[in-house]
């Protein structure tokens, strides 16, 4: 009977381990700049701020989405694209995306998860928006 109940308290904590965790940014919002790079532009980095409150709205959202955020032990990666960002003058922190992950990084913390083939199709639309 003991051996039963350990064994179902392991079961019980990895389904526990599973939930989404939520970002290093989760409490971002409201956002009132971007300072946007990409770094992957053919003619060097473009850099652009932005101030356009929907395109505002949609990173923090994509970088404070509840996911599988874990830290990295070695050099994180810097990603292609990032938004720093602001409210007023005050650093909220960055969100990067890369060709497989969104990194999140608040003044105390930095994490990854992966991204979803939809979310870099909304990366994209929001630079094209933003003229980045």
């Amino acid at each position: 009977m003991r051996l039963l109940q350990v064994t179902l308290g392991f079961a019980v904590a990895l389904v526990g381990c599973q939930r989404p965790k939520p970002s290093p940014l989760a409490a971002v919002e409201p956002v009132t700049s971007a300072r946007i790079v990409v770094l992957s532009a053919r003619a060097g980095p473009v850099e652009k701020i932005v101030r356009d409150t929907a395109v505002l709205r949609a990173l923090a959202q994509l970088g404070s989405r509840d996911g599988n955020w874990h830290r990295i032990l070695d050099t994180p990666p810097a990603g292609e694209v990032r938004a720093v960002l602001y409210r007023d003058t005050t650093y909220l922190g960055v969100v990067s995306f890369g060709p497989n992950f969104v990194g999140a990084r608040s003044p105390r913390t930095e994490e990854y998860r992966t991204v979803e083939d939809s979310e870099l199709v909304r990366v994209r639309t929001l630079l094209s928006q933003s003229g980045a």
